[in-house]
């Protein structure tokens, strides 16, 4: 199915009229979802204070926008934010932040575990990303693909929005690369078997 028909797909649901820039991957209405799972972009924990709010978020705007991911698309739902450090390694303000690849990690596992809580209650879910979040749902998709005992598709829909590596990171840098300092490393976007709408 072609990107425009998708988005043409994700128009009548009603969810993304008036964007124009979203790709629905899959053909399936998007799930009315009960739990929203939130991963949030790159944290500033890890900036000196002084630093804080000079090129973004400070910590305490950081953690009110962080449940709000994808909040006016799904209202009503119950955010659930994912926890792990969301750092680029001395680039986050910290010779003590974890390398990207360690953060995305420890950001999977979290993901992994919250959607296996929250399929448990047999609700509609939806994990809805930004940014650096975005890169973690891409390494859980990954991971689901290969798991034996993932939710079905029926259960799961995914929202990415602003995803570096599917623009920048695509566009610039191979996949299986590590860029020194940050520790990111750059991997192909997955096939994954579950609806993604990538914004």
């Amino acid at each position: 199915m072609s990107t425009t028909t998708n988005r043409k797909n994700a128009v009548k649901t009603g969810l993304v009229a008036g964007l124009g820039v979203a790709a629905v991957v899959g053909s399936a209405p998007l799930a009315c979802a009960e739990i929203r799972i939130a991963v949030p972009g790159a944290s500033p924990d890890y900036e000196p204070v002084w630093l804080q709010g000079l090129f973004g978020k400070t910590a305490q705007q950081y953690a009110q926008f962080s449940p709000q991911i994808r909040e006016g698309w799904f209202p009503g739902t119950t955010p659930e934010v994912v926890q792990y450090p969301a750092s680029i390694g001395v680039l986050s303000g910290s010779v003590n932040a974890p390398t990207a690849d360690q953060s995305l990690a420890i950001g999977q596992a979290g993901v992994n575990s919250d959607i296996m809580n929250a399929v448990a209650t047999g609700q509609p879910v939806v994990v809805a990303g930004f940014s650096m979040g975005t890169i973690v749902i891409d390494r859980e998709q990954a991971y689901l693909a290969m798991d034996p005992n993932a939710p079905s598709p029926r259960q799961l829909t995914f929202i990415e929005f602003s995803p570096p590596a599917r623009g920048f990171g695509g566009t610039y840098i191979r996949p299986g690369y590590t860029v020194p300092i940050v520790g990111y490393t750059q991997l192909t976007p997955p096939e994954s078997q579950y609806q993604t709408v990538i914004v």
